[in-house]
């Protein structure tokens, strides 16, 4: 099975982006995810 047929298995959506693109959701994602983490005062080991 390919990458893509997996990811679909999975229940994602696969979709294209240029490199700006995934550059800014990537740094949303970095600040949306750390802001959940922060506020659950959860750290790491």
């Amino acid at each position: 099975m390919e990458l893509r047929e997996q990811y679909i298995t999975m229940g994602g959506i696969p979709g294209s982006m240029s490199s700006v693109e995934f550059e800014a959701f990537v740094k949303s994602e970095q600040a949306k995810w750390k802001e959940a983490i922060d506020s659950a005062g959860l750290k790491l080991d």
